[in-house]
């Protein structure tokens, strides 16, 4: 079998597993993260980022990610993906409201560098994500103003 032929059955396979729904959507019936995002195989592969590659007809370079734009988490209809960077999936999750709306003044963000703690702790405390921690602790620019 041809490589487009073996995403075009990984495709068929993924998309049958799914349901769709009256807004158009096609969520995903199986495996969900945390967050709702559907996942696959042992090690929890992200369904869209595979749907979006079938119908792209190639990999997702590194650096790349399926972004949605029904902004609907278990959707794998290839229709409503796009390719986009991470930050073009930041800027689009604020442009939707689903961004902490919170901002950390420079004397938190440097406490929380300065944290030994677990993530996860130091994120209740401030009432913010275990991912916006990590943000700030490796100095990604702009994640948490």
């Amino acid at each position: 079998m041809s490589k487009r032929g073996e995403r075009n059955a990984v495709y068929e396979e993924l998309l049958a597993q799914s349901v769709r729904t009256e807004q158009g959507c096609l969520e995903w019936a199986g495996y969900r993260n945390h967050k709702g995002y559907a996942r696959f195989g042992k090690s929890h592969k992200s369904v869209s980022r595979r749907v979006l590659e079938a119908s792209l007809g190639r990999k997702l370079e590194a650096g790349e990610c399926a972004l949605h734009r029904c902004d609907n988490p278990p959707c794998v209809a290839a229709d409503h993906l796009f390719v986009g960077t991470i930050r073009d999936n930041n800027l689009d999750m604020a442009r939707k409201g689903r961004s902490n709306p919170q901002k950390l003044t420079e004397g938190q963000i440097k406490a929380i560098r300065e944290d030994s703690r677990a993530q996860v702790v130091i994120a209740k405390e401030y009432g913010i994500s275990q991912q916006l921690v990590s943000f700030v602790k490796n100095r990604v620019r702009g994640a948490w103003a």
